[in-house]
C-alpha cells in the first residue's frame, strides 16, 4: 500500500520484495527502522493507510500531516 526509499510495504507495513529491489540504491526499511530520526511526510485523505501503514512498520518515528489526516489515521488505527 506504500513506498518508502523506493522499497514496497504492506498495511501492516511488511516488506514487499519486488523485481526492482535488485537495482535499487537506497537505504534499507530495517536500516530505516534503526535511523535516530525519520519523518514521513503526507496529507490527505488517500494518505492514511499508507501513513498507517509506515507508523505500524515503523519506518517513520515522526509524522506531520494536517489535523483531518491526523484524526482519520487515529480512528483507522483502532
Amino acid at each position: 500500500v506504500a513506498v518508502a526509499c523506493g522499497q514496497f510495504f504492506d498495511s501492516l507495513g511488511r516488506r514487499v520484495h519486488s523485481p526492482t529491489d535488485e537495482r535499487l540504491i537506497a537505504i534499507q526499511l530495517d536500516q530505516l527502522r534503526r535511523a535516530r530520526c525519520s519523518i514521513a511526510v503526507a496529507a490527505g485523505e488517500d494518505k492514511v493507510i499508507p501513513l498507517l501503514a509506515a507508523i505500524r512498520g515503523k519506518y517513520c518515528n515522526t509524522v506531520v500531516t494536517d489535523d483531518k489526516t491526523a484524526e482519520k489515521i487515529l480512528k483507522a488505527a483502532k
